[in-house]
């Protein structure tokens, strides 16, 4: 169990873990201000935390909101199998729901290209394998979501 203390005027994040507790963020917030002579007022409010994102990790957003994020590697061997990790969030920030789909190859319609779709887990992530059929060199993933196909990054194929 994470949870975030929230204080007027700073921010003090304690981090606690325990064995068999849910895999919810809680987050305290301590209203008042502090003082040697004050005792804040604990509330237990739900404050929604996002999952921070390197800044290299390719994003999408689409035009109905909803924020795509790519996490699996940027590179594949050839004649290998690349797993690809997504999560997808909706316009509210909550975890989405639907068919996902991958594909592995420009253009997406070439022989060569691999595809794999499925379910979006409750916490709206997938991981899929692509097999890599391309040669050496630089080729794109795709994704697919809500019937929208895109263009995600290219990948970097090694011998």
């Amino acid at each position: 169990m994470n949870n975030r203390l929230l204080l007027s005027g700073c921010v003090i994040l304690v981090l606690l873990t325990a064995c068999g507790t849910s895999a919810d963020d809680n987050v305290v917030v301590i209203t008042g201000t502090p003082s040697p002579t004050s005792t804040p007022r604990l509330t237990d409010t739900a404050i929604p935390t996002d999952t921070p994102v390197p800044p290299d990790t390719p994003v999408i957003l689409t035009a109905d909101g909803f924020r795509i994020v790519y996490t699996g590697s940027l590179e594949a061997q050839a004649g290998g199998t690349l797993e690809v990790t997504f999560q997808v969030f909706g316009p509210d920030d909550q975890p989405a729901q639907g068919t996902f789909f991958a594909t592995l190859g420009d253009p997406p319609s070439d022989s060569r290209a691999s595809h794999a779709n499925g379910p979006l887990d409750p916490e709206g992530k997938i991981t899929l394998m692509l097999n890599v059929n391309w040669p050496v060199g630089i080729t794109k993933l795709y994704c697919g979501f809500q019937d929208q196909v895109y263009e995600v990054s290219e990948i970097v194929i090694n011998p």
